[in-house]
C-alpha cells in the first residue's frame, strides 16, 4: 500500500469513529428512560455509557501484544 492509500484509510476509518460518537453523544444526551431486562427502568445515557467503556476495555484489551 502505497502512502496515499494508507491515509485514505485511516480517513475512511475516522470518519466511522466520528459519526459512531456523533451517534453516542446524542443517545447520552437524551433523558429517556428504557425497560430492562430486570423489570427496572434506566436512563439511556447509562446503558450506552457503560457499553462504551466496556467497548473501550476491549479494545486496550486487544491492542496490547
Amino acid at each position: 500500500m502505497n502512502k496515499d492509500d494508507m491515509v485514505v484509510e485511516k480517513i475512511k476509518l475516522l470518519e466511522e469513529q466520528v459519526a459512531s460518537l456523533a451517534h453516542r453523544v446524542k443517545i447520552l444526551e437524551s433523558h429517556d428512560r428504557v425497560l430492562c431486562g430486570n423489570g427496572k427502568t434506566e436512563y439511556v445515557y447509562t446503558i450506552v455509557e457503560n457499553y462504551a467503556l466496556e467497548q473501550a476495555k476491549k479494545e486496550r484489551a486487544d491492542a496490547r501484544p
